[in-house]
Formats: C-alpha cells, sequence, structure tokens
C-alpha cells in the first residue's frame, strides 16, 4: 500500500474522529433513549461478574475496556460510540478498494458514508446497532480474502455484536456463494426478490402476525413523518436522492445482468428487503430497525453507477464542506430524552430514599435506566403482578397536565410526594387501586402509556 492511500485511511479516521466528537460534545450526558440501560449493565457487570439482564454482547467488554482508561462510564459510552463510528468509512473504505471501486470513487463514498446524516443520527442513538454494523462490514471485507483466521473472528465478532446484522450477514453469505456457482444470475437475482420476501412474510404469518401491516408501506415516507421534527432538508433529500439510486439500481440488474458482480446483487437484495413493504411501521419494532440499517448504509449503491471518475473529486469536496452543516444533525433536544430533568428527577430521589424505605421503584424507560445508574437502587422500566407489589414499591408516576387537578384529588388522602410538574411519587398499590380506579375508561388509556408503564413483562 502506499503511503497515500495510508492518508486516506487516516484522513478517514481522524476525520470522523474529530466530525463525531464535535456533535456529541453538544450533550453531557451519554447519547441516545438505550445509553443508560448500556451503561448499567457494563456497571452491573464490572461489580457483580453478571448481566442485570442476561443478553451478552460485544458492546459491554468494549465498554468496560475504554473505561479502564477513562474511569467514567459517560465518557466511556460516548467514547465507544465515536470510535464505532469512525470505524465504519475507514472499513467502507478498505471493502470497497477490495471490491475494485475505483479509488476515487471508493473514498468518495466513503466521505459521504461520514457526513451521511442519518449515519450520526444512527450513531447518536444506536450504538450497539453501529458496532454490528462495524462488524457487518468486517465479515464482508473477510469474504473478500483467503485468510481463513480473519473470516472466523470477523464472524465471532459478528455473532456477538447484533442478531440482526447477524442474520444479514448469513443472508448476504448465502447470496453471494449461489451467485458464484448459479449460472443465470438475472433468474437468481428475480427469484431472490420474490422467494425471500415471501418467506419472510409467510413465517410472521404463522408466528407474529401482528408484525404485518394490513397494506403496503413505503418505510422511507413512514419515517419522514415519525420523525418530522428531527430531520433536516439536506437529510431528506439525501435519503430520498440514494433511495431512488437505489430504484435505478435495481433496474439495471435486471436489464445489464452482466455488468453487476455477486456483492452488487446479493447487496441489492438485501436493501429490498431493508425496505420490505408488509411489515406494520413502528419505531420499536423490526420495520424501523431495518430501515435505519439501510440508511446507513444507503450510500454504497454510488458504486452501481457509471460516473466520470473526475466528478469524485469535485463531490468529495462539497461533501467535505458539507460536514460543516451536517455536524449539526445531532441535537439533544429534539432526539434525547430530556436528561437534564432526569438528572433532577434523580437528585430529587437520592434525598428521598433517605425518608422512605423505597425496595423497588417503577418508572418510565430511559428514566429508569438513569435513576439506577445514579442513585444504585432498583428500578424498574415495567409493572409488575399485584402480588409482587409490596408496601415498600413505589411508582414514578407521569401525570399529564390535564389529569393533573383529578389526579391531586385522588391522593390527597393517600401518599404522593410531587417531584416535577409531571412526575409524582405514589405507591404502587395507591396506584394500582386507588388511583387508576378513580379515573375514567378513557382517562385510563391516556394515562397507560410507556411514560407509566402498564404492561407486564413475560
Amino acid at each position: 500500500m502506499t503511503a497515500n492511500r495510508h492518508w486516506e485511511y487516516l484522513f478517514l479516521f481522524i476525520g470522523a474522529l474529530v466530525y463525531a466528537t464535535i456533535a456529541f460534545s453538544q450533550s453531557v450526558y451519554a447519547m441516545g433513549w438505550d445509553s443508560y440501560f448500556y451503561i448499567l449493565q457494563a456497571q452491573t457487570w464490572e461489580e457483580t461478574g453478571s448481566l442485570h439482564s442476561e443478553r451478552y454482547n460485544l458492546i459491554y467488554p468494549l465498554l468496560l475496556l475504554i473505561n479502564v482508561f477513562f474511569n467514567d462510564q459517560e465518557l466511556s459510552y460516548k467514547a465507544l460510540t465515536i470510535i464505532a463510528f469512525s470505524l465504519l468509512p475507514v472499513i467502507s473504505y478498505k471493502l470497497l478498494q477490495k471490491l475494485n471501486v475505483a479509488r476515487d470513487w471508493a473514498f468518495c463514498v466513503s466521505l459521504l458514508i461520514l457526513v451521511n446524516p442519518h449515519s450520526l443520527y444512527f450513531a447518536s442513538q444506536f450504538t450497539k446497532n453501529l458496532i454490528g454494523v462495524d462488524c457487518f462490514l468486517l465479515f464482508v471485507l473477510s469474504l473478500q480474502s483467503k485468510n481463513i483466521k480473519f473470516q472466523i473472528i470477523s464472524f465471532a465478532l459478528l455473532a456477538f455484536s447484533h442478531k440482526l446484522m447477524l442474520v444479514l450477514g448469513l443472508l448476504y453469505f448465502g447470496l453471494t456463494w449461489l451467485f458464484r456457482w448459479f449460472p443465470n444470475k438475472r433468474l437468481l437475482f428475480i427469484m431472490s426478490l420474490v422467494f425471500i420476501p415471501i418467506g419472510i412474510f409467510s413465517v410472521l404469518y404463522f408466528i407474529k402476525p401482528a408484525y404485518l401491516a394490513s397494506q403496503p408501506v413505503l418505510p422511507i415516507f413512514s419515517f419522514f413523518e415519525s420523525h418530522e421534527k428531527a430531520l433536516t432538508p439536506v437529510w431528506k433529500v439525501l435519503l430520498l436522492s440514494l433511495s431512488a439510486i437505489i430504484v435505478y439500481a435495481w433496474y439495471r440488474a435486471l436489464r445489464f445482468p452482466g455488468r453487476i458482480n455477486k456483492f452488487h446483487y446479493s447487496i441489492l437484495i438485501i436493501f429490498f428487503i431493508l425496505n420490505t413493504p408488509f411489515l406494520v411501521w413502528d419505531t420499536l419494532g423490526y420495520s424501523f430497525r431495518l430501515w435505519m440499517v439501510f440508511g446507513i448504509m444507503s450510500p454504497f449503491v454510488l458504486c452501481f453507477v457509471r460516473m466520470p471518475d473526475r466528478w469524485a473529486l469535485t463531490l468529495s469536496g462539497l461533501l467535505v464542506s458539507l460536514s460543516f452543516y451536517t455536524v449539526r444533525t445531532y441535537q439533544p433536544k429534539k432526539h434525547d430524552p430530556p436528561y437534564k430533568q432526569y438528572a433532577f428527577v434523580s437528585e430529587e430521589m437520592k434525598g428521598l430514599y433517605a425518608d422512605y424505605p423505597v425496595d423497588l421503584l417503577i418508572c418510565h424507560k430511559s428514566l429508569a435506566e438513569y435513576i439506577s445508574f445514579r442513585n444504585r437502587t432498583d428500578v424498574l422500566p415495567w409493572n409488575i403482578p399485584d402480588s409482587s407489589v409490596s408496601p415498600n414499591t413505589y411508582r414514578l408516576a407521569f401525570i399529564p397536565k390535564r389529569l393533573r387537578r383529578q389526579f391531586e384529588r385522588l391522593v390527597e388522602p393517600l401518599f404522593a410526594q410531587k417531584i416535577t410538574s409531571n412526575y409524582y411519587l405514589v405507591k404502587e398499590s395507591d396506584w394500582k387501586n386507588v388511583i387508576l380506579e378513580g379515573f375514567s375508561i378513557e382517562e385510563r388509556q391516556i394515562l397507560n402509556t410507556w411514560r407509566n408503564p402498564f404492561q407486564i413483562r413475560k
């Protein structure tokens, strides 16, 4: 490898490192809705030797390793996210080089992955998934070499990083093997586009029918609708442009089958699956997870478009300029939970623990993990059976403004400690047997949301 190529890798890594550090320095808290769950898990593993929730994953040893240097779980989580983000364009560039993509275009695509607003948002919200994407690309890279040790290690990392990316990795491996030996590539491509989605649909129809939409759904427009307040114009334009190019790439794969290789075929099929139109759109479901992976990997589609090499340099310059705008894509106030409010609630609870023997606290997701991390107490983000409720089981209830006056009338004869304008500490037995019963069915539906856990975990 020449010195120039070393500089290209170094430019991508350091550029991504600086880019992500600037973006994520906007908040003093760990980014995303799930961050404190992972921090809490790693903290528990370090202190007790086992996870609070027995779901072993690559993110936990990495967090513990980085925490050796920082001795700060929140800072370690940020550092891990920044490193995982910085590796993304580097691995992508190496992979594209191995796939014989023109050097300038390989660099341009990797740069687009770096400055793509979707990549930054993905990193800020889904660090575990980001590590999974890194491992997936590393596994695809290993398949381009004859190094068996590299292939085994990359597969082990993929298997330990993220289940969805493991499935995509196995699918990619199977597809590339088929396209290597199947004589009629176009027929195999058509069969894959037809029968793989039919197979997924059939499995879900019998096992998880609730995941299936009653009518076709276009994930890109569902994403625009559900994240309207968070999206920027550049973000929308990039996603629409890359999606349009992918439609064109599917056409080229059918019209000119001899011009693309097994990698192109396999990735195009995976892109089709990531845009599955028959799943119910749910920001906590598989449809959203599939689309998010598509958004971060979509720049690879530029490899399918034949453009003059001189355009790559011009486009790379434009992307560098664009980075000064997209670096502000991540906006903590819009994308993250209100951690400043959570910090206040946590401090208030710390004072109350001295006055009240709270054996168990129930409150909603993200707040539960934050309080548990800060105060080292047992906090659950889900409901529990009546038989498990003790006199010292409490709940941090979230009361909407429209129901606040009625709530305060109901708790007059009961214990209720106001923490903020929306959060009240009440006994779980009172919540179940008195407070909820004092509201109408319609009002209970307003209360029974994710902010007031009402489902019992199975």
